[in-house]
């Protein structure tokens, strides 16, 4: 069954608002990742090492039977909306968990510094790079691209029709929505009940290409793939798919 719910520490009266288009599994998904210590909401984990299990309790706000997915999103905004910011553990003031955008993305206007950006370069360098000495795959991947493209050019027609299809016309929420949660590399996925920040980090865990992963998050077979943005799982995968 669907629901609003909260997560609250008993010890200080901080709590974490989310929603679950299956609660019951939602529940135990958050409380395995807080007993291994690698819960995706970092403040919770902190407060959970320090007061315990027996410190945090799973309330429902809210149940339903039968709610679609949007008008949950909706509910649980309701909830964030109304509560104490001070209190909650949640990282964003939305539902959906999304990196603020445009001036009230705190990196607005702002660059990496050069330090900020040789530490970045380290980490992905090297032996930190998956793909590291691995010239057959780099290889491949070039021709595979160079092949794709080689020659295509969209004629002077198709781009006007590009051009007038777009003009002046606003998505709406629900699409933006769904560009969102499709937005793969951003969003958490959990992969049998473990939960991965990004497609990237998947991959590389699992040896798994994005590809493939990408293909069975949208998947409604693979119930064991799915996308997960701050407290709300995504996967009733026909809705959300680009294809």
């Amino acid at each position: 069954m669907e629901a609003v719910y909260r997560i609250i520490n008993s010890k200080n009266g901080r709590y974490y608002i989310g929603s679950s288009l299956d609660y019951k599994k939602r529940k135990r998904d958050h409380f395995n990742l807080l007993k291994r210590g690698n819960h995706h909401n970092k403040p919770m984990q902190e407060d959970y090492n320090i007061y315990g299990a027996e410190s945090f309790k799973f309330e429902v706000l809210k149940l339903f039977n039968g709610i679609d997915r949007n008008a949950l999103f909706d509910i649980e905004q309701e909830f964030i909306s109304k509560s104490n910011e001070s209190m909650r553990y949640n990282l964003y003031d939305n539902a959906f968990g999304m990196s603020y955008r445009g001036k009230d993305n705190p990196m607005f206007g702002k660059t990496h510094s050069e330090e900020i950006r040789q530490k970045l370069s380290e980490i992905n360098s090297g032996e930190n790079n998956p793909w590291y000495g691995n010239s057959d795959h780099m290889k491949m991947m070039r021709s595979r691209i160079t092949k794709r493209f080689d020659g295509r050019k969209h004629t002077e027609e198709t781009k006007l029709k590009m051009s007038v299809a777009h003009m002046g016309r606003e998505k709406t929420e629900s699409e933006r929505r769904k560009l969102r949660l499709n937005n793969g590399n951003n969003v958490g996925i959990f992969i049998d009940g473990l939960f991965y920040r990004s497609m990237a980090e998947a991959s590389r865990q699992l040896g798994i290409s994005r590809t493939t992963i990408t293909s069975r998050v949208n998947n409604p077979r693979f119930k064991n793939y799915y996308r997960c943005s701050e407290g709300v799982e995504t996967n009733s995968k026909p809705e959300i798919s680009a294809g």
